[in-house]
This record gives C-alpha cells, sequence and structure tokens, in this order.
C-alpha cells in the first residue's frame, strides 16, 4: 500500500519505472543512513565507509534496488529509525524530535512492510526512558542506562 502512495506523484513521469526509482533513492538513502549510522556508532570513516561496501557487495542490497518490490525502502526505514534512535540517546534534554521521529520512521515503514515492528521491543523500553529523562526524573535515567 505504501508504495503505490509513494510512487503515485512519479507514475505520470516514468511509468512504472518510478517503482525502481522509488526503490533506487531509498537504495542510495539506505548508503547514506549506513554511513551516518557507523559513523555515529564507531567514530571512524574508515568502519563507515567498510560498513558501505559491505553492504553494497554482501547483501541483498543490490537485488532489492532494482526490483519492484518494497525491501528496499523497508530497509531505509529501518535504518533511519536506528540512526533516529541513536541521535536520541545522544541528546538528553532535546531528544524530543529525534524520538519522535524515529517512532514516526517506524509507524511510515509500516505502509511499506510489516518487519519494522520488530523494532519495538527493541526501542520502546529505551524511548519511554528518554521521554522520561526529558521531564527530569534522574532515576530513569539511571535505568535507560542499564537497559
Amino acid at each position: 500500500m505504501g508504495t503505490a502512495w509513494a510512487a503515485q506523484p512519479l507514475i505520470g513521469i516514468f511509468g512504472l519505472h518510478s517503482l525502481i526509482l522509488l526503490n533506487l533513492l531509498a537504495g542510495i538513502g539506505t548508503l547514506l543512513t549506513t554511513y551516518a549510522l557507523a559513523m555515529r556508532l564507531f567514530a571512524s570513516w574508515r568502519v563507515a565507509i567498510m560498513s558501505v561496501v559491505l553492504l553494497t557487495l554482501w547483501s541483498f542490497w543490490a537485488e532489492y534496488v532494482v526490483g519492484h518490490l518494497p525491501h528496499s525502502i523497508s530497509i531505509f526505514l529501518v535504518t533511519l529509525a536506528c540512526l533516529m534512535f541513536l541521535m536520541a540517546l545522544d541528546r538528553n534534554h532535546r531528544a524530543r524530535h529525534p524520538a519522535f521521529w524515529s517512532g514516526a520512521v517506524v509507524g511510515l515503514g509500516m505502509f511499506f512492510r510489516l518487519e519494522g515492528i520488530l523494532l519495538l521491543p527493541g526501542i520502546a523500553p529505551l524511548h519511554s526512558a528518554v521521554l522520561r529523562v526529558i521531564t527530569g526524573s534522574h532515576a530513569i535515567l539511571i535505568e535507560a542506562t542499564i537497559i
């Protein structure tokens, strides 16, 4: 359902190739998001480049990018949700916006494929901990670091 909505503005210009264009754009977004995620986690451009190379050469990334299936879009949204979530963890008092967008991206991903819901058990407890930290509860900050 989400693929039809997202490709609808492009179908008049590119026809059925708009589905491939949409997957190609999502694939490029996945590469950029993977780079940013690796930089945030490891603070090394070498690790970030290697992550992108590994994703490109040793996964189904290339197959998903040129197909008509919504896998590429789903992978992009899941990766983006993880990046936004890590941004929320780093910001303490200004975490509200990345935390919101992380959850919104997971919700948007549900329109394309349902595997995004697998992120929710992992990030939901930390989302609530981040939101409680924003409100000023120090006991929850300790709980968030333990989780």
